[in-house]
């Protein structure tokens, strides 16, 4: 644990740098234990790059402690442990008692498809190829790299805890890779790192060019397996937006929303026995034997997960069958995009981690400010804090508002000092609890928070 460090890591540091210096402050530094607050859910769960790692990591797992692949069974029960963990999720969250029954069972079935979905999109499209190009060494390692030190180790030399031990005051940038590899065939190493999205644009592919934060990351696993991470790929898992279906004739989107993915949603022709028996598309337009396209004419979305057992039963689950049937089709390949390599770029990595260090730096300028104030019982909600707090934290008021991965940021009613906005526990803040190992020891040691008591966010 580190009692002394300063730590970070690149969640916030891109919160505060590209999003919003206030929603930093309030997500990393707020409240009454000085970690910032998390708001407590009332929505059912979207899959996010957090819930896929899990079943992936067991995957990546398994080719780095046996180095082969895993069987479809293997792949199907770390998608169901996962499964498990969202389900817990929304109970966690009290949904059953907010949400109407058919609505929340939808949207939950939605997910649950989507997730396992993704997973099969990757086992099928990616990684055969993958295995036979990689040797997996580490997956979802933690590692404290640190910086500007002041207990005279060396930046990047030791491990957090010889710093700690000496009292050291320097920065701990925390990192949690997601998938550490070496080429089989040259002596070569890179970073992978999956994403979630909604779709990937070419600018949204790009941004990722010039994210030098993704080599960053792999600082401490350089140090500790001493050779070079030069490349990063970046796996990106599309999902497919959110939204009402396009009604061609009113020229606008209109109905319920849904997941428009075909990894969750595909054709379907009821049965009208004796003539014609259930049939299923995976896509609303076909190609004919004279290789026209055609419209599929009496089918309805349906989610796949409605499928019968006995379209399934030869498979593991509906989704095994279902993106069998789209890899078949050509059409698999639509969820899954490849970025990279991203070349390493020394200058670039260099320059980063001053300006990381700077920002810190003021960072702990801005806090040391308001400890001031909550020394002399001036806190959250008072005149003098908030005053104090717009002259040390901007916020960055417009887009940033409702661009918070898509959403309304959860902050917006504290910002905008909604009823009950001073006393932030009671409008469904919580203490955050981060999901990174190094910070949660330290909160415990601290005596600052009890892990039951709060909740967990992607820190």
């Amino acid at each position: 644990m580190s009692l002394s460090l300063w730590l970070t890591d690149r969640s916030r540091y891109e919160t505060g740098t590209g999003h919003c210096p206030r929603a930093r402050y309030l997500g990393y530094h707020a409240g009454p234990h000085g970690y910032g607050w998390a708001r407590k859910a009332q929505s059912v769960p979207t899959v996010t790059g957090t819930l896929i790692h899990q079943p992936l990591a067991d995957i990546l797992g398994i080719l780095q402690r046996e180095d082969r692949l895993p069987t479809d069974r293997e792949v199907h029960e770390a998608i169901e442990a996962a499964c498990a963990d969202y389900a817990a999720l929304v109970e966690k969250r009290g949904l059953t008692a907010v949400m109407e029954p058919e609505g929340l069972a939808l949207r939950v079935a939605e997910q649950l498809t989507l997730l396992a979905g993704l997973v099969w999109t990757w086992v099928r499209v990616v990684l055969p190829q993958f295995h036979e190009d990689w040797r997996v060494l580490e997956v979802e390692r933690e590692d404290v790299t640190v910086l500007g030190c002041t207990c005279g180790l060396g930046d990047q030399m030791g491990t957090a805890e010889e710093h700690d031990a000496r009292g050291c005051g320097g920065l701990g940038w925390m990192t949690r890779g997601d998938c550490l590899a070496a080429r089989r065939t040259l002596p070569s190493y890179a970073y992978h790192d999956f994403k979630s999205t909604s779709q990937a644009s070419g600018n949204w592919e790009a941004g990722f060019l010039h994210r030098v934060q993704l080599i960053a990351g792999v600082l401490g696993a350089e140090r500790r397996l001493g050779v070079p991470i030069d490349q990063v790929y970046l796996h990106a898992l599309i999902k497919g937006k959110y939204e009402s279906a396009w009604d061609s004739e009113q020229k606008k989107a209109v109905g319920p929303k849904y997941q428009n993915t075909p990894l969750v949603y595909g054709w379907k022709r009821p049965a009208n026995p004796p003539l014609m028996e259930e049939d299923w598309g995976v896509s609303y337009y076909y190609v004919d034997a004279a290789g026209k396209n055609r419209k599929r004419s009496g089918y309805e979305r349906t989610g796949i997960w409605t499928l019968p057992e006995s379209v399934w039963g030869g498979c593991l689950s509906p989704s095994d069958y279902w993106t069998r049937a789209l890899a078949a089709e050509g059409k698999l390949t639509d969820s899954y995009r490849l970025i990279g390599p991203i070349a390493r770029e020394d200058w670039k990595l260099d320059g980063f981690l001053r300006q990381l260090q700077g920002e810190e730096g003021r960072w702990q300028n801005a806090l040391w400010a308001l400890h001031v104030l909550r020394e002399r019982g001036v806190d959250w909600g008072h005149p003098e804090f908030m005053a104090k707090l717009d002259e040390v934290v901007a916020q960055n008021r417009g887009d940033a508002c409702h661009s918070y991965f898509g959403e309304t940021c959860p902050n917006l009613p504290l910002c905008d000092r909604l009823d009950g906005w001073a006393h932030p526990e009671t409008i469904g803040f919580v203490p955050r609890r981060s999901h990174h190992q190094p910070e949660l020891d330290q909160q415990i040691a601290r005596g600052l928070l009890a892990p039951e008591d709060a909740e967990e966010v992607d820190a």
